[in-house]
């Protein structure tokens, strides 16, 4: 059990708070997931050290395939019970079941001990989320809703009653105290401390061991690609009726772009980090002002030497970028730019509330990215009652022609999101309860198509393989080398890298570990957590009943779609 579940920091034994991001879906499906760092988490845990209190962090990504997950680490916790005085669950529509099937098996040891629950269904649902872990057995309960630092450090403080904390909400024998949204204003988020690496989980389990050179063997370069989270603003406004960021608030709070750039510079000093990705409410930035300060000061500090980074963009925000500051955010370490286009048919961009131009918008950020050489990768939703499957192809067809790469996503209906009263007819479409069987009045929901369509296979196949050709010829950078051979980059070896004095020792020992890697490539590579179409159409013949429910549905979809006959020929050639 050890060796599943570790708690960081390892060097602390008995804690005030044990905070937890439990998530298992990847496991159950039979397959590894790859290892993150929580980032609410370590920024949670990072206030709370510098306040002096003493904060454990677990997270359960990373595991390998067949985890049965939530009863093991029950079983893990049951051992720890007397190591912290709170237990906190950052909470999603994605893992409430697996919290859910944890707590079960933890009401004898925990049924009286305080429980805490932040994140984004918590947010969006206080009350439910209360009573529904009531209902379970518990009888010692708190949330805060929205951003917890300053309200988590009044519990730490006072953790007697939290009914007397303004702003928290509380359940305790029967009687529900109810809260208040907590945001976080400029001058606030300017006093909080940067990210501390003892309690990143991904840095402290795989990145350090991995460049020290005590890693797993199973481990590959993919750890040192693994791009850092890092939240540079809150808020969002926009308003689109199938997200949920608006549950945080639509005024945006901003960090300033040298606070910015001072945490970018000390991560890459302590832990070697140099490739990142900003998430933050959906969207980099709202003002092109901010963006072009952000990237003039990368280039001052000589961070551009080391520095990769990405960012999440809304249409109407990249596309007030002229070429030239486009080309401004390339020589500052910006090789792609991400963007939510999630349809490009008016009726469709009408029930989602998002600009009816946004096709027109897409084609003039692909001519001036284009320009700038930088990637265009865009977030397409499918699946929506209406949709035309002309539209779509044509559109493909588009991103095939211009090197557009499209992830595609299931329409999602999360709580208290303005596209429930859209009164959308999904006769022809199942609708799935993301948390399953365990917490349906949460009102969280995949929608899927009852029939598959020809046509809805052949977009999604074209576009998969126009996916594949441009990850393939996708350049790697290195700072801002881009590797075009083993010369150069036994070049970069030997000479570029050891003699730049704008890269941080930590990070040109992990530069310095990928280069090795390069420039002799093990006979056998073994990918960490990637998935081609065949693999995870294996993994859906195989899933078996502990599976969750959206892929029970999704195999079911398969099998009416290959036949039984062939379907079970597929599960027998599988299993042996």
């Amino acid at each position: 059990m050890e060796q599943l579940f570790t708690c960081i920091p390892q060097d602390i034994k008995k804690a005030d708070i044990l905070l937890i991001y439990p998530d298992f879906a990847k496991n159950s499906l039979g397959t590894a997931s790859y290892p993150e760092n929580q980032l609410g988490l370590n920024r949670l845990a990072s206030y709370l050290d510098s306040k002096g209190y003493k904060v454990k962090v677990l997270n359960t990504t990373g595991l390998s395939e067949g985890v049965s997950g939530p009863e093991m680490l029950a079983e893990f916790l049951k051992g720890q019970t007397d190591d912290f005085g709170i237990l906190g669950f950052h909470v999603n529509s994605w893992n409430i079941s697996h919290i859910i099937r944890t707590m079960k098996e933890l009401k004898d040891e925990m049924k009286d001990r305080l429980i805490l629950f932040g994140g984004p269904l918590p947010t969006a649902e206080p009350e439910k989320i209360l009573k529904l872990f009531e209902g379970l057995g518990f009888g010692n309960l708190g949330l805060v809703q929205g951003y917890g630092e300053f309200k988590l450090e009044e519990i730490l403080c006072g953790a007697g009653d939290l009914s007397r904390i303004d702003g928290v909400w509380s359940l305790k024998n029967g009687i529900l105290t109810k809260g208040s949204l907590q945001r976080l204003s400029g001058e606030q988020m300017a006093t909080l401390p940067f990210l501390n690496p003892r309690y990143n989980t991904f840095y402290q389990l795989y990145f350090k061991p991995y460049i020290e050179g005590n890693c797993d063997k199973k481990r590959t370069t993919d750890i040192i690609y693994g791009a850092q989270g890092l939240d540079i603003n809150h808020g969002c406004p926009f308003k689109c009726s199938y997200c949920s960021v608006h549950i945080f608030g639509h005024t945006v709070t901003e960090y300033t772009p040298e606070h910015v750039c001072d945490e970018l510079e000390y991560l890459a000093a302590e832990t070697g980090f140099f490739m990142f990705t900003f998430t933050n409410s959906n969207l980099m930035f709202i003002r092109k002002e901010w963006i072009v300060a952000f990237c003039e000061e990368i280039l001052k500090r000589g961070m551009d030497h080391y520095l990769n980074w990405s960012g999440y963009h809304h249409p109407n925000t990249i596309n007030l970028l002229s070429k030239e500051e486009l080309k401004l955010m390339k020589r500052a370490g910006c090789d792609q730019i991400v963007v939510g286009v999630q349809s490009v048919e008016p009726a469709i961009l009408k029930i989602f509330d998002r600009n009816e131009d946004t096709y027109k918008i897409l084609k003039e950020i692909r001519e001036k990215t284009a320009e700038a050489d930088l990637e265009l990768v865009i977030d397409y939703i499918r699946g929506v009652p209406g949709e035309d499957f002309a539209v779509i192809e044509e559109f493909y067809d588009y991103c095939v022609k211009n090197r557009i790469e499209v992830r595609e996503f299931l329409l999602k209906i999360y709580p208290n999101t303005e596209i429930v009263k859209k009164g959308l007819d999904f006769c022809d479409y199942e609708v799935v309860p993301v948390t399953g069987e365990l917490a349906p009045e949460l009102d969280c929901h995949a929608i899927i198509p009852k029939k598959s369509d020809s046509r809805d296979s052949l977009c999604s196949r074209k576009i998969n393989l126009s996916n594949d050709e441009i990850r393939r010829d996708r350049k790697i950078r290195i700072g801002r080398y881009h590797i075009e051979g083993k010369d150069q980059a036994l070049r970069l070896k030997d000479r570029d890298i050891p003699s730049d004095q704008n890269i941080p020792s930590k990070v040109k020992t992990a530069i310095m570990k990928l280069l090795e890697v390069m420039l002799n490539p093990p006979e056998e590579a073994v990918p960490f957590a990637n998935m081609n179409t065949s693999q995870m159409m294996k993994v859906l013949i195989m899933a078996d009943d502990s599976a969750p429910p959206l892929v029970k549905n999704l195999q079911k979809k398969l099998r009416a779609e290959l036949g039984e006959e062939k379907f079970t020929y597929l599960k027998k050639k599988y299993g042996a």
